[in-house]
């Protein structure tokens, strides 16, 4: 590792006007994003592009514009550190466009949509908008009634930097035996080092050039070809993504009628394309492989269930209606028996790997708890363990305090909320991140609020604030990191990640996360609640959806398998999650990974296609070492990687620049 620095003195000033120069502009972008053809914002945006892996945009872009200016200026290494963490706390706080979108106004106007069982309850809560500054949000041409919107902006300011402040020092707890211990790799963090690297000393005097410069032409140019075939109709469809329906990310759910669907039961989903692969590449081999063995292994199965009697009808769906259960569990290779795959993953797969997280450190969180007393402060982490632990339980009572006073729910919902969907959840999907780089919750479909299951077996036949609100959280709070709940972590770790490459002190990286997310979030939202009053919010968001179509509705929230066969699916996957572990640990060559058996059970690998992408991954990954060693990975994979995602970024930048002169220039 690169020996440790501080990153001096810091002249806030000069930093302060950047974030705030650059939280401005990176707001301006979405919105004229939005005014164009938004649908592709999601990928081609300054904030976070999304789905799979969700990486930021602002900071590696900074990074290739200053590349000119470094030698010329003498632009120090820890200066080019200090951009990167300060941007990525920018993205983050900027988020994506959907969470641009949903915080704070998505919400008002799901409200809005909603039938009057919803509204006469939500209408009345404190943070409500009173019903003409929704009709001047759908009309647009006005700007904000400050004072009407004032209570929701206080509503998502409190809930967004609570939960950074809890998530985040969970991070900085955690950071010891993820970064410095585990190495977790988090692979875009790792390819983006090696676009600072070369940045910093020159593409020529770093290991690796042809192999970085071929990359950055690869993906620039299947990107071009993506973004064209998606923008233009008569483009022509290189890489057959109009032929198979595939989304902007890549991911083809198949549909009725398929070749190979009309065979295998289990057969949902796949994923073309290629920037997911590049990435993945980094991940570890022992998680790539199990989540594609899984995967055959849940083809296999379900096909016997198939033949056995299950999944009656299932060759009349189309891949994500077989994994999202929209047709009724019974017919769900995710939900439904024999099996109760995602259960598995969902409940008991991620309450062990929780567990397993802090049982195999137990000794080193016993001592972290230890040096409460001492106030010992160790020079490698963000900050003393008094404080650490000081600000994860104040801040957990300030959520609790808000979850029950400002949002309207019980005492024991908001427990559920604060340890299963900002404590466990966040942990998970981290971690999932940082290893493979995809997320494991990064989906509303159906699991998430199986906790409240136990309060509430069927929804209540009248709604309650306490029920609203408690299960919208839970199901909107893991659609992605940028709906409030899990940003920070992720945008922490990351930063805790390019420090510790570049040999910085994770107390200097925490400060200027910290600092720049708390600089950026106002002036975010703020923007935001701006620009819909003044273009219309049926400009910017063509469609929304309501409280009746979300699991708060009974319709929707019933659609569940009994509560018996969750937690059966629960127990085993808790079973399974332990044993693969111990096996691990008994023997060093057993191949398989617990975050592999969890990634592979849950839902977002059966909509999203993560298998393909492991598979292929591994592959290129096993070949490499295979033919090469380690010395073949790091002179020529690893800088390929990188020079992928150069290419990536300046094709999205050129994206968003054609995007924003279609606004002004229809074509």
């Amino acid at each position: 590792m690169t020996k440790e620095v501080g990153l001096g003195k810091e002249r806030w000033l000069p930093w302060i006007v950047f974030i705030v120069v650059f939280s401005i502009i990176s707001n301006i972008a979405m919105v004229l994003l939005g005014l164009g053809r938004g649908v592709i914002a999601c990928v081609y945006n300054i904030g976070m592009s999304t789905r799979l892996f969700q990486v930021e945009i602002l900071p590696p872009f900074l990074l290739l514009m200053s590349y000119p200016l470094v030698r010329r200026m003498k632009v120090e290494k820890i200066t080019l550190v200090r951009l990167y963490i300060i941007s990525l706390a920018i993205s983050g706080a900027v988020g994506s466009y959907t969470g641009w979108m949903y915080i704070p106004v998505g919400l008002h106007r799901m409200v809005y949509n909603s039938s009057p069982e919803f509204q006469n309850i939500l209408l009345n809560t404190w943070w409500s908008l009173p019903k003409t500054a929704f009709e001047s949000l759908i009309r647009g041409g006005t700007t904000p009634d400050w004072g009407a919107w004032l209570p929701s902006i206080l509503f998502w300011l409190a809930f967004c930097l609570l939960c950074f402040a809890f998530t985040s020092n969970i991070m900085s707890l955690l950071r010891y035996t993820w970064i410095d211990l585990e190495k977790v790799p988090f692979p875009y963090t790792l390819a983006a080092y090696g676009i600072l690297e070369r940045v910093d000393q020159g593409i020529s005097k770093v290991k690796g050039r042809t192999a970085f410069i071929i990359g950055m032409i690869v993906g620039f140019v299947c990107q071009l070809q993506v973004m064209m075939t998606y923008l233009f109709p008569w483009w022509p469809d290189l890489f057959a993504w109009r032929a198979v329906g595939a989304s902007l990310q890549g991911c083809v759910c198949v549909r009725p009628g398929d070749i190979i669907g009309s065979i295998l039961a289990g057969w949902s989903s796949y994923n073309i394309q290629p920037f997911h692969y590049a990435l993945a590449y980094l991940a570890p081999l022992d998680v790539l492989f199990t989540v594609w063995l899984m995967q055959l292994i849940i083809l296999i199965a379900t096909q016997a269930a198939w033949y056995g009697g299950y999944y009656s009808g299932i060759f009349d769906l189309g891949g994500f209606c077989r994994a999202g259960g929209f047709a009724g569990f019974e017919r769900s290779i995710t939900w439904g028996p024999p099996f109760f795959w995602g259960w598995m993953g969902h409940i008991g797969g991620m309450l062990a790997l929780v567990f397993l997280i802090f049982w195999r450190f137990r000794s080193y969180i016993a001592d972290s708890i230890r040096a409460i007393k001492t106030g010992e402060y160790k020079e490698r982490e963000a900050m003393s363990y008094r404080a650490i632990y000081a600000i994860i339980a104040i801040s957990g009572i300030l959520l609790l305090i808000f979850f029950t006073v400002a949002a309207g729910t019980s005492i024991a919902s908001a427990l559920i909320i604060l340890i299963f969907l900002v404590f466990i959840y966040t942990t998970v999907n981290t971690y999932a991140y940082g290893l493979i780089g995809m997320p494991i919750t990064d989906t509303r479909v159906l699991w998430s609020s199986w906790p409240f299951r136990i309060i509430w077996p069927k929804a209540p036949e009248t709604y309650t604030q306490d029920w609203i609100m408690s299960i919208w959280f839970m199901h909107r709070g893991v659609n992605e990191p940028w709906y409030g709940v899990s940003g920070g972590a992720l945008i922490t770790m990351r930063g805790f990640k390019l420090a510790d490459l570049a040999g910085v002190k994770p107390r200097d990286a925490y400060k200027l996360i910290s600092v720049a997310f708390l600089i950026a979030l106002p002036i975010s939202i703020i923007m935001r609640t701006y620009f819909f009053n003044l273009f219309g919010a049926t400009r910017l968001w063509p469609s929304c959806g309501s409280f009746d179509c979300e699991y708060t509705s009974k319709t929707r929230y019933n659609t569940a398998p009994p509560l018996e066969w969750m937690g059966l699916g629960g127990v085993m996957g808790f079973i399974i999650v332990l044993a693969i572990s111990f096996l691990r640990g008994m023997y060093a060559w057993f191949p398989i990974h617990p975050l592999g058996f969890i990634l592979a059970t849950g839902i977002f690998t059966s909509f999203a296609g993560s298998w393909s992408i492991a598979l292929g991954a591994w592959i290129a990954k096993w070949l490499t070492l295979r033919i090469g060693g380690s010395r073949a990975y790091e002179e020529y994979g690893m800088p390929f990687v990188s020079g992928y995602v150069a290419g990536f970024i300046i094709n999205l930048i050129l994206g968003i620049i054609v995007q924003i002169v279609g606004v002004f220039i229809p074509f």
